[in-house]
């Protein structure tokens, strides 16, 4: 494989992406650069008898453009032959995106006029982006409908808005019942508060961008978290957790080493950087839940805010012999 083939997978592979155009724009530039001709991307319209372009890249072929709708062909050829044949194409590669259902949302194409065009690497390149591109899809699709069970099962007053955490009081009654059965049970639950600083934003706290780095180390909380332990916002830049059944000081770090490892993977390439400080403490050590919370919280302000390891710098290809 070439390294212009070697590095437009790594591109397709490096990092996670913000959305799923952030995803296709990243896709198409990189198969751009390695795959001759155009490289396009279109969308299943409704009826499932065609597909719009909604994006391409690479050398022009008249008549192929943004929003144009291409016939679509039995499964496994994708594309009307004929329309291609008639638009001068000689050299065509089309790969579905396929969700875990089976379910064919849209297709990776490349087109191009010369006889040939493509080689089996070409083909790997273009099936591995209609890959990474379908798993993109299924994840948006996720969000929305976790978004929207979340807000079928919000309590009202009982939920932050921007975050669709526990708001600081229905917070602080889990971390009370959690207390209160650690104090009677051998079951060691650790809290966790983890102030949350959105590096970059020139308006600070409350600004667009540091509400977005919130939201975005909201969203990693209640995935790092597990189905027993509890999240929530208690402040307006602190995030916090109860560990139920933490094995000990070692269970709560590594649960805080997840959290920045996956916050700095689900923050890159957005224009800031999101830094988090966090705090752990045993509850039952404390008189009450609202002590445990007020120390930890306290101690999260001190807490060091070591920002995201720098992606390391791709090798420089080596030429060959």
């Amino acid at each position: 494989m070439e390294a212009t083939h070697t590095a437009a997978l790594a591109a397709l592979s490096a990092r996670r992406f913000a959305s799923f155009a952030e995803a296709a724009d990243a896709a198409l530039a990189g198969l751009s650069a390695a795959v001759p001709g155009t490289v396009v991307l279109a969308r299943f319209d409704p009826d499932g008898e065609t597909c719009r372009v909604t994006d391409l890249r690479g050398a022009p072929i008249q008549g192929l453009e943004r929003g144009v709708s291409l016939r679509v062909s039995s499964p496994g050829i994708w594309l009307d032959p004929e329309l291609l044949t008639a638009a001068g194409i000689r050299s065509s590669l089309v790969s579905p995106l396929e969700l875990h259902d089976g379910n064919v949302v849209g297709l990776v194409c490349a087109f191009d006029q010369n006889t040939g065009a493509y080689l089996e690497d070409h083909r790997v390149l273009v099936n591995v982006a209609s890959r990474i591109l379908a798993y993109e899809w299924q994840a948006v699709r996720a969000q929305a409908e976790l978004r929207h069970l979340r807000e079928e099962a919000r309590d009202g007053g009982k939920t932050d808005a921007e975050t669709g955490l526990f708001d600081r009081d229905a917070f602080a009654e889990v971390l009370d019942r959690e207390w209160r059965l650690a104090k009677r049970s051998t079951v060691q639950s650790y809290l966790v508060a983890c102030r949350v600083v959105v590096a970059g934003t020139a308006n600070g706290a409350g600004s667009p961008m540091a509400t977005l780095g919130m939201k975005d180390a909201a969203e990693v909380l209640a995935g790092v978290a597990r189905t027993t332990d509890h999240v929530g916002r208690v402040g307006t830049s602190t995030l916090a957790a109860v560990l139920v059944g933490c094995h000990g000081a070692e269970g709560a770090e590594a649960f805080v080493a997840r959290l920045r490892h996956a916050v700095a993977r689900a923050t890159q390439g957005r224009p800031f950087s999101v830094e988090i400080g966090c705090s752990y403490r045993d509850i039952k050590l404390f008189d009450s839940a609202a002590e445990a919370l007020a120390n930890t919280e306290d101690a999260s302000i001190s807490a060091p805010t070591p920002a995201p390891a720098p992606a390391p710098a791709p090798a420089a290809p080596q030429s060959g012999a």
